[in-house]
């Protein structure tokens, strides 16, 4: 089981890393350790297409107001509406900042 595991991973793991069309940040210009600049589009959408306006009306982006003079805001966690009022995402997205 390990070893298929493990295939898995080396078979797939690069798709990961694409400079394909969709991405508009070279791997060259991302190191490891560093933090990309705020405001940065960095999608992780492997062989997907660009949704339009309103294709996906149960999706949700959890957004933390960073400077509020600039009204700049951080997406920092995604969430699924499940009800017209209710939303589930994971625990980490307010646990880790206190809220």
């Amino acid at each position: 089981m390990f070893y298929k595991f493990l295939l898995c991973i080396l078979m797939f793991t690069k798709e990961c890393f694409t400079n394909d069309v969709n991405s508009n940040v070279s791997a060259d210009m991302i190191k490891m350790g560093e933090q990309m600049e705020l405001g940065t589009w960095v999608p992780r959408v492997v062989n997907g297409y660009p949704a339009k306006l309103g294709d996906v009306p149960y999706q949700i982006a959890i957004k933390f107001l960073v400077n509020r003079a600039r009204n700049l805001y951080m997406t920092i966690c995604g969430a699924t509406l499940v009800a017209p009022n209710k939303m589930i995402t994971a625990a980490h997205c307010f646990e880790e900042r206190g809220i």
